[in-house]
């Protein structure tokens, strides 16, 4: 992270943990991706409910949850990848 933020140009640096999983949209198997959130850069916001309170929960997509017919509450199964 040091020699990130050590280079011109660079005004922040901040580390994401992020992976794909395996979820079911329906009975179609879909790619998605998991990225944590971050506290001061590409900053998330909400348009309905509210951030996720612990690890059994999650934020999706606008547009995924759209596609997926997702709904806030609803419980999404998760396979290995």
């Amino acid at each position: 992270m040091d020699c990130i933020r050590a280079l011109d140009g660079v005004k922040d640096v901040e580390p994401v943990w992020q992976t794909a999983a395996n979820a079911y949209i329906g009975d179609e198997k879909q790619v998605i991706n998991i990225i944590t959130a971050t506290e001061r850069i590409n900053l998330v916001s909400t348009i309905e409910g509210r951030m996720p309170k612990d690890a059994s929960e999650c934020a999706i997509e606008q547009t995924i949850a759209g596609e997926a017919g997702w709904k806030i509450g609803d419980e999404i199964e998760w396979a290995e990848m």
